[in-house]
């Protein structure tokens, strides 16, 4: 009985090693990655923040004046009635500026976006292949 729960527990180890997936947030990563997610102002800092869709992960795009946003994505959220009623789900490349903290919002800088739909007040206003 005891060889059968060693078999059972040493095939249930491999087959979760087998569906493991890597994280949706992108924890471990230091170096730019793409993320899907959909990217809004708040009040506060950071004013742009991305959320990752099917994680409760936000990452925050810090400081907006020195090239953390481009300008083309700014004037997504500008050609709109309201800034805060806009919102733009997509694929984001992003780069890291500070190792993950769990628990904490990581600070990031947005470098492109793809596969592009920019909703204002939850209706689709724009889709875009890429900026």
């Amino acid at each position: 009985m005891k060889i059968l729960y060693i078999l059972l527990a040493a095939l249930l180890a491999e087959s979760s090693a087998i569906y493991a997936t890597p994280s949706l947030a992108h924890e471990d990563e230091n170096g730019p990655f793409w993320v899907h997610g959909r990217i809004s102002p708040w009040n506060g800092t950071p004013t742009f923040r991305i959320w990752v869709v099917g994680t409760k992960r936000i990452l925050g795009v810090t400081d907006q004046d020195s090239e953390s946003i481009p300008k083309s994505f700014l004037d997504l959220f500008l050609s709109q009635t309201s800034v805060f009623g806009t919102k733009v789900y997509a694929d984001f490349y992003v780069e890291p500026l500070k190792p993950d903290k769990k628990g904490f919002m990581r600070p990031i800088r947005l470098l492109k976006a793809k596969k592009i739909v920019v909703t204002y007040d939850d209706k689709v206003v724009l889709k875009k292949d890429k900026l």
